[in-house]
């Protein structure tokens, strides 16, 4: 069988969709000898998949740039129609409205443009729903990343059960790395990033609906009332819809710009190379995720592999994947956040250890070379 798979989203920015995309290609080219792969991609090779264009099943195809709603609706789906193939893959985003006479399965992460659109720009929220809706009924298979998201796709664009294959998210080899973080990796990463010596760490794309001003909010008052004394850092690219988590993080900062330590109160790193993250997660004191709503919710499971403390909002995925492993907090409610920070930070070190037990537990559940043996074999039992 020949597969298409569109891994051109690599080439933008690099969140947990791409993640998503570039893991599972890479664990289907090293799991799979019997299919032959085309993999397309923008302006360049993705670096990571040079090696694997030599092998004689797999061929790369090289775009050129162009803005993002031309690219993706218009050359793309001039290129992939002229192309033949069995199965054409959309890991990432769904398929352009263009693609026509092709079998394809496409990833729906989540159903935020139904379930949270107040976080989107309008727009957006009727591009994704008509292009969801577009897919749903001419795709062959829609893959999604939990249990969670695949019974919304079923209510939100009343698609048959069957049609829906949830295939998860995984851990990342980098966070899996034995003797990874060092004194000296600690070192360079508190300066590369101008870390303070103790915080409370969140890793998301900066966004509304990851709820990152909660999380300040709280942080904030804590501080006030003179209960911490650790620092905030907020790591991850610039999203949509920030301007007010930055108005408050500057109008907080201005005139006060150090504590009595002498280190920032807040800081933003922007976005984190793959290879710091594990270390970057280590040092936190804590890792909290406030998200209102996720598909999955990769970085407070990659903070568990790294044996860190984990809060999150007790948003449905969140608990489907987390399970017993993390402190829980109502979500959206900022006194039962702050309440949690205060309690996880104050918990006593046996207790901790048995929870960072029960998430290394959790985090060898969701394996990529697990999942891609699954995507497997459904495409054997139902593409003939």
């Amino acid at each position: 069988m020949k597969i298409v798979i569109d891994l051109t989203s690599l080439d933008d920015n690099f969140s947990g969709i791409e993640r998503y995309a570039h893991d599972i290609t890479v664990n289907l080219l090293e799991n799979d000898r019997e299919n032959e792969y085309i993999l397309v991609f923008k302006h360049q090779i993705h670096e990571d998949f040079l090696g694997y264009i030599d092998m004689k099943k797999v061929h790369g195809y090289v775009l050129k740039r162009n803005k993002k709603l031309i690219f993706y609706q218009w050359i793309l789906p001039l290129f992939l129609n002229r192309l033949e193939a069995n199965l054409f893959l959309f890991l990432a985003f769904p398929a352009p409205f263009l693609l026509r006479g092709k079998r394809f399965w496409y990833t729906a992460h989540d159903m935020g443009c139904f379930d949270c659109p107040e976080t989107m720009k309008k727009k957006m929220v009727w591009y994704y729903r008509l292009l969801h809706w577009s897919n749903s009924r001419r795709c062959d298979g829609i893959i999604t990343i939990s249990q969670f998201s695949k019974e919304r796709i079923i209510s939100c664009l009343h698609c048959a059960p069957e049609k829906v294959h949830v295939i998860y998210c995984g851990i990342s080899d980098v966070f899996c790395a034995a003797g990874y973080t060092t004194d000296e990796s600690m070192k360079k990463v508190r300066q590369k990033y101008n870390l303070p010596e103790h915080y409370l760490l969140c890793l998301s794309t900066l966004e509304p609906r990851k709820n990152m001003i909660l999380l300040l909010q709280a942080y904030l008052e804590l501080k006030q009332e003179g209960k911490i004394s650790c620092g905030l850092v907020l790591a991850g690219r610039k999203g949509w819809k920030i301007e007010n988590l930055l108005q408050r993080i500057q109008t907080e900062e201005t005139g006060k710009k150090e504590n009595e330590s002498g280190e920032m109160r807040i800081q933003l790193t922007g976005f984190v190379d793959e290879k710091d993250l594990p270390v970057l997660y280590q040092m936190a004191d804590c890792f909290v995720f406030p998200s209102l709503y996720e598909g999955f919710g990769i970085p407070p499971l990659e903070a568990l592999q790294m044996g860190t403390t984990v809060i999150s909002s007790d948003a449905p995925a969140m608990r489907e994947v987390l399970g017993n492993a993390v402190f829980y907090f109502k979500n959206g409610d900022k006194e039962a956040l702050k309440q949690t920070i205060l309690q996880a930070l104050a918990e006593k070190e046996d207790r901790l250890a048995g929870k960072k037990a029960t998430g290394k537990e959790r985090c060898s559940l969701f394996q990529y070379k697990k999942e891609t043996e699954k995507l497997l074999k459904l495409w054997k039992e139902e593409i003939k």
